[in-house]
């Protein structure tokens, strides 16, 4: 991982960049059928606070980088919580896109895939205040299903866009859960995404065939969970653990 630009200093930070690296690694091992597929080296650039820009962390990938942007609050009393989760937790949101081991999938996908598989490495590497942050991300309400925000996004309408990283993700922890595949280091879908070769002929714009797809490696329990967080509106669900 070569880091460029204003990047945060301090031993907490140190430690959480080389946690970030022993996280893509493992990626790379469990994600692709191939090595060749995946980077073996990607680019984080962090760039300085902007003038009059809103606090937060702000972050952007291709194939070539990761560019991020922290912002710190001046009414916040422990800036580093945001950053702590940022490092890791963005850092590695934004390190699944360019990684690319999902291809051809909508937004829905890509960002909830993404947003799913940075909450498991927050849960393995952060604890206190910056893992109750990032959860608190991840178990946000959302009232609509992630396929009809994805059809208002496709019209034009972003207002609800977060609703991939909240629902989407929760609906990526709830088939992890039904899944009856061999995990690997990574987990039981990352597993799947491998043995796949990254969902290899799965329609993302047909509820049906989605379910019909997970089906196969959940012994028919997949279905429900697909018509709860896809489909139906409102429908209750379980907030993802700590």
């Amino acid at each position: 991982m070569n880091v460029y630009g204003e990047v945060p200093a301090g031993p907490k930070f140190d430690r959480l960049q080389r946690s970030l690296v022993l996280i893509l690694a493992q990626w790379r091992r469990d994600l692709f059928q191939k090595a060749g597929r995946a980077p073996d080296q990607l680019n984080y650039v962090w760039f300085g606070p902007s003038p009059r820009s809103e606090p937060g962390i702000f972050a952007s990938a291709n194939s070539d980088a990761i560019l991020i942007q922290y912002i710190p609050d001046s009414k916040s009393s422990d800036p580093d919580v945001k950053l702590a989760a940022g490092v890791l937790g963005t850092g590695a949101h934004e390190a699944f896109h360019a990684m690319g081991a999902v291809n051809g999938a909508p937004a829905w996908a890509n960002e909830s895939l993404a947003m799913y598989f940075a909450y498991v490495a927050v849960r393995r590497h952060l604890s206190g205040e910056p893992l109750q942050l990032f959860s608190e991300l991840i178990n946000a309400a959302s009232g609509k299903s992630v396929l009809t925000v994805e059809r208002e996004i496709e019209k034009g309408d972003q207002s609800d866009y977060g609703d991939f990283y909240n629902r989407g993700a929760r609906f990526w922890a709830a088939i992890e859960a039904v899944l009856t595949v061999k995990p690997n280091g990574s987990g039981k879908l990352a597993a799947l995404i491998k043995q796949t070769n990254g969902f290899a002929g799965l329609d993302w714009t047909n509820a049906d065939a989605i379910a019909a797809y997970f089906d196969r490696f959940s012994k028919g329990r997949a279905g429900a969970v697909v018509r709860c967080y896809l489909t139906d509106d409102g429908c209750p669900q379980a907030n993802v653990p700590l």
